[in-house]
Order: C-alpha cells, then sequence, then structure tokens
C-alpha cells in the first residue's frame, strides 16, 4: 500500500471518481496511514479525502476525524480554503452524518463569508483583484460548485448559518446564478427550502431563468430536488415555465425514481393548483401505471399518500389542500 500521505490522499479522490470501491479492509488501512499526516497535506487533499469517503459513505474511525478536524482547521487559520475547498469539506461532513460536526462547519461558514465578503461589488479592490477570475470559467465553475455543496450542506446537517450569513450568500449566489449547473441549481435552491430561508424576488427571478436555460440537462435527481423547493418555498412560475418543467419532468419519467416521483408530482399540484391525476405527467403516470412502483414507505408521508391517492383513484380526489 501506499504510504505517502500526499499520494495516499489523491489515491482515494481518485479511486471515488471512478467509482471504484476498495475492500474494507484495505480503506482502513489506508485510513489508519493517512491519519498521522492529515496535517502535513495540502487543502486539495484534504477536501478530496474527505469527498471520496462521503461518496463511499465510509464513516472512518473517531481518532481519524479528530485529526481531519484539527487539519481543516490548521488550513483555515493559514487561509488555505477556497470556497470549492470548503463546499467539498461540508459535503463530505453532511454525508458522513458527522455528530461532531459543528465546530468544523462554523469555521468552515465564517470562512465562506470572509470569501463572500471580498467579491461584493461595493469593495472596489477586492472587485478589480478578482476581475480576472470571473472572466475565468473554470474559476467560475469551482466557486458555484463549492458555494452549492456548502449550502446543501448546512441544510442537511440542520445546522442554520443565521440570517446574515443566509443575506450574504444569496447576494454572492444570485451572481453566479446562470453558471450553475442543473445539479447546483437543485442544491442550492433545495438547501434554501429545507433551512427554510425565503429568497427575494430578484434572485427568484433570476433562479426561474437559469432552470429555463439549462432545463434540457436536468436528470430526474435535479428535477425532484428542484420542484420539492419551488412548492415548499411557494415559488410562483408562470404558465409557459411550469409547462417546459414539466415537459422535462415527462422525459426523464423513466428515471424517476417512486419517491422523486410522488415528490415531484407533489410539487407540481402545488405550483399548477391540480390534482396530481390532472396533470400531464400524472395522466402519463396512470397509463404507464408506474404508481404500482410506489414504496409502501411513501405512504406514510401525508402529502405523498394523496398522490397515490389522486392517481388511483382520479377524479374522486380533490385537489391538494394549500396548507400542506
Amino acid at each position: 500500500m501506499q504510504t505517502d500521505g500526499k499520494q495516499l490522499a489523491q489515491l482515494l479522490l481518485r479511486l471515488s471518481e471512478l467509482q471504484v470501491r476498495p475492500h474494507q479492509q484495505w480503506l482502513n488501512d489506508a485510513l489508519e496511514t493517512l491519519q498521522p499526516q492529515l496535517s502535513q497535506i495540502d487543502a486539495a487533499e484534504l477536501a478530496g479525502c474527505l469527498q471520496a469517503l462521503g461518496t463511499w459513505q465510509h464513516a472512518p474511525p473517531s481518532a481519524f476525524m479528530q485529526a481531519f478536524h484539527a487539519a481543516t482547521s490548521q488550513q483555515l487559520q493559514q487561509q488555505g480554503l477556497s470556497m470549492q475547498h470548503l463546499g467539498e469539506i461540508a459535503w463530505g461532513l453532511a454525508q458522513l452524518q458527522d455528530i461532531n460536526a459543528a465546530q468544523l462547519m462554523a469555521e468552515l461558514l465564517e470562512a465562506a463569508a470572509h470569501i463572500m465578503a471580498a467579491r461584493q461589488p461595493s469593495n472596489s479592490a477586492a472587485a478589480a483583484s478578482n476581475a480576472h477570475c470571473s472572466s475565468s470559467s473554470s474559476n467560475s465553475t469551482a466557486l458555484s460548485a463549492g458555494m452549492a455543496d456548502l449550502v446543501w450542506a448546512v441544510a442537511k446537517l440542520q445546522i442554520h448559518p443565521g440570517k446574515a450569513w443566509m443575506a450574504a450568500y444569496e447576494a454572492a449566489s444570485q451572481q453566479l446564478l446562470r453558471s450553475f449547473s442543473p445539479h447546483e441549481l437543485a442544491q442550492v435552491v433545495w438547501g434554501f427550502a429545507r433551512l427554510p430561508h425565503q429568497p427575494g424576488d430578484a434572485w427568484r427571478g433570476l433562479f426561474l431563468e437559469a432552470v429555463q436555460a439549462r432545463l434540457s440537462e436536468f436528470d430526474s435527481k435535479s428535477i425532484s430536488l428542484t420542484a420539492w423547493a419551488l412548492a415548499t418555498l411557494k415559488f410562483q412560475p408562470d404558465f409557459r415555465w411550469l409547462f417546459n418543467f414539466e415537459r422535462r419532468a415527462e422525459c426523464v419519467l423513466s428515471t424517476l425514481a417512486a419517491a422523486e416521483l410522488a415528490c415531484t408530482l407533489w410539487a407540481l399540484s402545488e405550483l399548477k393548483q391540480k390534482s396530481p391525476h390532472k396533470l400531464r405527467l400524472g395522466r402519463l403516470v396512470r397509463r404507464q401505471e408506474r404508481f404500482h412502483a410506489f414504496d409502501f414507505q411513501l405512504l406514510v408521508n401525508p402529502r405523498l399518500l394523496r398522490v397515490v391517492r389522486s392517481l388511483t383513484l382520479g377524479p374522486q380526489q380533490g385537489r391538494p389542500s394549500q396548507s400542506t
């Protein structure tokens, strides 16, 4: 086995990118080798290591996580973490459901606040220094990915950053919405809905435009997360936007898992103020009898139960109440 910490961390990330999960014992040995070297590897390697573990949902021993927290704090003190690194580490902590993540997450959020403040147009010196970065698509992509991962992670861990932080995040993300990928757009709006945080009208309008521009790239997960978040936050897209969004949901219908499908139908019924069986997507599901594939566990959720009842009983069911 590789014994150099830097190369071992890089190997873990590479394996996860290739969707190769090592044997459990190999992973345990690798982490044991890596643990005493965590303080010697750089920010990218720290982030990549945790990203790999999060992808595999392999929870390391508590001693490893303590060493990881200490090494990350050290990097933060040296201002060695970019927004992309912050997001990747936060994402990993959320994936691993780290119960001791609160302190480290607070440090990550503070570092993110400094990065977001430096990008504000009111800071002319910072704006000038960031002009070159803003023109670089690779830097913009890394920044948007980090911001999306970060807000998804705080929502997943249910750690509310506070109103001031969320206001700064909303302002910073609004400038980047057009550069977000479909997956990132879904992450951000889902994070807002889960916390919850109600974005302003300007952000909502730009978000809907960004989704419309990349709608053909949305997969089943992005569709279901976005639909749920829009309904939860009570967005009011216009008829044409909803028509196009529902058509995209129809295009990915065959890949929608039962929970994603039920969630999407509930959300569209709320957004369009129609019973699920009256939706184009609902009629298609009824024709294909996809509702028979719904997991019984979904029925314990009152919202999703209404979806199933509407699809199975049709016109006998009224429109879901707006109080859901």
